[in-house]
Formats: C-alpha cells, sequence, structure tokens
C-alpha cells in the first residue's frame, strides 16, 4: 500500500475544516499525488485513514458523521472527480506509467545496444539484464526506462574491477586539452569568498522560510512535495545559482512546457520537470539541471553530450543525481549526493549538508556551461549545415551572394570533406570499372540480402518473444513449485503430527477396551440379579395362583355398608 498517500489522506481528514471534508475532497487528496492509482487501492486506503482519523473523534458526533459518509459517498465522488478530469476541470498530472508493453520494448533495445559492445563491462551488462525477468519491472525501476543506475543490483553484483569501470568518466573528448577549470576533477571553481558569498544567500532564503507559518511543526505534517518546491526550494535554487558565469545566457523556468524534452516525457519517460535550468549557446536551448517531485524520469541526453543534472525531491529529502549517455548509447544514473530538506530551523549538521548539495549544484553547473562552448554541434546546426550543402550543390536551389558570403566555417570544412570523397570515388571508379551486367547483379545481390535480413530480424524478434515467453512460463513454474513445496511441508507436518499422538492413541485404546470389560462384567452380574429377579417372581406368581385356583373370577364381589354386613 502506498503510505506515503495513506499518511496524506490521514492528515487531511485530522486537520481539514470539517465543511471541507467530503468524498470528492478526499478523493482529489489521492489521485493528485498518484493520477493512477487503483479505485480499490484508493477505497481500501480511504477507508483505512477514516478509521484511523475517527479513533480521534467522539463517537455521534459531528465530525465522526462526516467521516463515515465519506465511504458511502466513495463510488458517486469517483465518478465525479473523474468526469471532472476528463473535462479539464480538475488539473493533474495525466503522465501515464510505463506499460509492460513498453518496458518489455524497453529491455529489448538496452539488450541490443548492450550486445553490440564487446568489452568486458557490457557484456556483463548484458548477461544480468538478460537475467532481469520483464514480470518484475515497473515504471518506478531506472532499468525499465533502459537506464542503468549505480545503486541498482545489476551494478552491486559486478566484480570490483568492473564496478569502478562504470564508475569512471568515460568522455571522449581529449581533457588534456582543456583548462583545468573546465574538468570535473572534485575541487571548487570559486573562490572562498565568493562560495560564502553564495552561502549567506542560501541561508537568507531559508530564514525567510522558516519564518513563514505555512512552515510551522503544525502545518508541516500535511505539506507535499509540490509546496517544499515552490515556497522552499525554488527560492534556495535561485539563491544558489546566482551571478553564475554566462548568467546573461541562461534563466530558471517553472513552467514545464518551456521544456524542450517534455514531449518525450510524456511519451516515454515519466514526469515532467517541475524546475528547468536553461542555457542558450549558438541559437540552442540546453537543459543543464531539472528539479521534480517523488519519482525519477529518464530524459535521455544526446550522445557524447554530458549529463543532466537532476535534483530529486522525495518526502523531506533531497537528492542530486544525474543521467548521462554514454559512447554506446547506454543511459547511466548516478547518485552524487542527498541531504534532508530543512523546512523548519534545523540541527546546524542538516543545514550544512543541504547548503553542501547546492553548492556541489552549482560547482558542476559551472564546469558544464565552461564545457558547452567545447561540446559538438548541436543537431539542429547540423541540419543547417546540410541545408546550405544541398543548396550548394543544388541547381535548382542555388545560394544567394548574401548566403554564400555568411557560409559558416564547419561548412566550408563539410564541403572539403565532400570533394575530396568525390574526388577519392572517382578514382576508384577508374580503378575498378564496373558493367551494366555486374550493376545488375550486385543490385539483385543487395535485395536478396536485404530481404534476408529482414527475415532474419523477423526470426530474431520470433526468438526473442519465445525467450520472453520461456521466462514467464519458467517464472510461473517455478512459483507453482513454491506453492507445492509449501503443501508437501504442511503435509509432513500433519505426518509428523499424528505419529507423535499414535503411542496417546494406543493408549486410550487399551483404556477403552479395559473400560468394555469392566462394562461386559456388570452387564453380566445384573443379568444374573435380573434372572435372580425373575425366578423370584415366578415363584411369588405360583404362590399366588396356588391361593386363587378355586375362586370364580366371574363372580362380582359383594357391596357392604360396613365391616359387621361382611361374611366371613
Amino acid at each position: 500500500m502506498n503510505t506515503h498517500l495513506s499518511t496524506k489522506i490521514y492528515n487531511f481528514l485530522v486537520n481539514a475544516e470539517e465543511e471541507h471534508i467530503t468524498g470528492a475532497s478526499v478523493i482529489y487528496q489521492g489521485i493528485e499525488d498518484d493520477p493512477w492509482v487503483s479505485k480499490e487501492e484508493l477505497r481500501s486506503i480511504i477507508s483505512q485513514a477514516v478509521i484511523l482519523a475517527n479513533n480521534q473523534n467522539v463517537r455521534g458526533s459531528s465530525r465522526h458523521t462526516t467521516l463515515l459518509e465519506i465511504l458511502s459517498e466513495f463510488d458517486i465522488s469517483y465518478k465525479a472527480i473523474f468526469s471532472l478530469r476528463a473535462i479539464g476541470v480538475v488539473k493533474v498530472n495525466e503522465e501515464e506509467p510505463l506499460s509492460s508493453a513498453q518496458i518489455r520494448s524497453n529491455i529489448n533495445k538496452l539488450k541490443s545496444k548492450l550486445k553490440k559492445n564487446t568489452s568486458t563491462l557490457y557484456q556483463h551488462l548484458f548477461s544480468a539484464v538478460n537475467r532481469v525477468s520483464t514480470d518484475e519491472l515497473t515504471w518506478k525501476v531506472p532499468l525499465g526506462s533502459q537506464v542503468i543506475a549505480d545503486e541498482s543490483d545489476i551494478i552491486k553484483k559486478l566484480p570490483k574491477q568492473l564496478r569502478e569501470n562504470f564508475m569512471i568518466d568515460f568522455a571522449s573528448c581529449d581533457t588534456n586539452k582543456l583548462p583545468r577549470a573546465l574538468l570535473h576533477d572534485g575541487r571548487w571553481k570559486e573562490s572562498n569568498e565568493k562560495l560564502a558569498e553564495i552561502t549567506d544567500g542560501i541561508l537568507e532564503t531559508l530564514n525567510d522560510s522558516w519564518n513563514n507559518s505555512a512552515f510551522s511543526p503544525e502545518e508541516a505534517e500535511v505539506l507535499n512535495e509540490g509546496t517544499y518546491l515552490t515556497n522552499l526550494i525554488v527560492l534556495a535554487i535561485r539563491a544558489s545559482l546566482k551571478n553564475l558565469p554566462h548568467g546573461k545566457f541562461t534563466y530558471i523556468s517553472t513552467y514545464e512546457r518551456q521544456s524542450i524534452a517534455s514531449a518525450d516525457r510524456r511519451k516515454r519517460s515519466g514526469r515532467r520537470p517541475d524546475i528547468i535550468f536553461v542555457m542558450m549557446d549558438r541559437g540552442k536551448k540546453y537543459e543543464l539541471m531539472y528539479t521534480e517531485c517523488s519519482r525519477l524520469f529518464c530524459q535521455r541526453p544526446e550522445k557524447d553530450e554530458f549529463g543532466i543534472i537532476g535534483l530529486q525531491v522525495a518526502g523531506s529529502i533531497l537528492q542530486l543525481t544525474v543521467l548521462i549517455r554514454d559512447g554506446a548509447n547506454v543511459d547511466r544514473y548516478y547518485h552524487l549526493h542527498e541531504s534532508r530538506i530543512p523546512v523548519q530551523k534545523s540541527e546546524p549538521a542538516v543545514v550544512a549538508k543541504f547548503i553542501e548539495t547546492l553548492l556541489i549544484l552549482r560547482n558542476i553547473l559551472i564546469v558544464n556551461m565552461s564545457l558547452l562552448p567545447h561540446g559538438s554541434t548541436p543537431k539542429s546546426d547540423r541540419q543547417k549545415e546540410d541545408n546550405v550543402w544541398r543548396c550548394l550543390t543544388s541547381r535548382k536551389h542555388p545560394l544567394s551572394i548574401e548566403q554564400a558570403s555568411s557560409i559558416h566555417p564547419e561548412v566550408e570544412d563539410l564541403l572539403n570533406k565532400a570533394v575530396e570523397n568525390y574526388i577519392k570515388q572517382k578514382e576508384r571508379q577508374k580503378m575498378k570499372p564496373i558493367t551494366s551486367d555486374c550493376e545488375t547483379s550486385l543490385r539483385q545481390e543487395n535485395e536478396e540480402l536485404c530481404i534476408s535480413k529482414q527475415v532474419l530480424e523477423k526470426k530474431i524478434e520470433e526468438l526473442l518473444d519465445l525467450q520472453e515467453q520461456y521466462k514467464s512460463r519458467e517464472v510461473a513454474m517455478t512459483r507453482s513449485l513454491e506453492e507445492s513445496g509449501e503443501k508437501v511441508s504442511q503435509l509432513s507436518d500433519s505426518v509428523a503430527f499424528f505419529k507423535s499422538i499414535i503411542p496417546d492413541t494406543k493408549k486410550a485404546i487399551v483404556s477403552a477396551e479395559k473400560s468394555i470389560d469392566m462394562l461386559e462384567n456388570k452387564c453380566w452380574h445384573l443379568e444374573d440379579i435380573i434372572s435372580a429377579k425373575d425366578r423370584k417372581i415366578i415363584a411369588l406368581v405360583n404362590k399366588i395362583s396356588s391361593y386363587t385356583r378355586y375362586s370364580d373370577i366371574n363372580i362380582e364381589p359383594e357391596i357392604y355398608s360396613s365391616i359387621k354386613e361382611r361374611k366371613l
């Protein structure tokens, strides 16, 4: 059961005004945090919360009755809330978690990527992922989104050397050519004075939040992550990222639709971010940091780019993470730092660790912002260069004088390479002339190879499906064997119990036989007594009959008025 959801609903029932407590308001509390919770699970959570909350109310009181009415109103209120959500009146996070089919597809794609790389690390990872049953994965597990996390069982079970290889920096660029300030080497990139200035700004923000009555001990229990985010985290992030280098080209936004990758997140990867930090470079927006509540999303960065920094708010915990795509196109997820959110005035150690998390975030962003101009050409720029190249080589759409005069240096390199390739191609054609018959045969062979490739791909897909079916059946058989083992153990316990009571049963039988013998002896004795009584009765009857042998039973007795009149 969702513990966080149960706690939230219970706190609402205990602390909310009575007139605000209805079936609809309680159901909304549930679907606000978990829109995809099932109806029956939500009913069970609300029912338990009502029972616990009503223990504090006097039976028969107005509040006690109000809470009981929630359960009777559940079905109608549930239908009303979902109809309001359908027409857009009630706003909740509508992003559906990954389905079983999507998770299965993601795992197959990840295995395909790992299999292509022949290094020892990737072969170990392939074997580990291949052993994972997709039936056990949910959208909450990063592996279901093709992401391998550093704290997953797959990495923990790797040999020590391979585990260290997974953790090392695998950037393909030549770091020797970069200044020391541009490297992630664990050093602070700013002076102690600057760090102290940023720390003062964060402390001022925290002090303002602590003075807010919404964060008092009485109110803090009913606050969710969204409240932390709006009233504390956003302000603390703004303070920690103040006066960054290249600050004129950066901004922080809490408007989720400004996220460049929000469409991808809606389709496959989870929730849209609640906060994003964006930098402009060469006309393109780069999301260098995101912050969101409660759960991980796996928005994949471009290949060969540095990772996306993430801040996860889960309850009162703030986690600093990074998502990186390596040279093999595999996404890696690392936990960098973790601290408690000082919602109220806290111990100095708690506040210091929270500030340290934000300073580490600032330090990483400074390096990433400095590395960005040294990175690869953005995909959009490459598309523009391709368009320029088409114009230069097309007679239908030639470049104008203005366009030709503003050719990017990288486009010139592209043109030079294309010319070199063209010359080499002509030389190869001269060295190895190909006749039309050869072209025809090669074309036919190419078509046959394409057909064979398609057939093989279909067979591979069928084999993968059969493999998944085999795994699911294997899991089912394992479960049935476990159930059979439990039944056998129960039968063994029963047999052992019956064996243990056999001696007592035998003793009871012997005792019963003795009792039966005693009863039989008593019966024989009673029969003897009865027969003796019968003989006495017979003797008495014979004696009586001897007295009345000559009497006439048909003569009626005379009636006498007195004893004297009786004739003897």
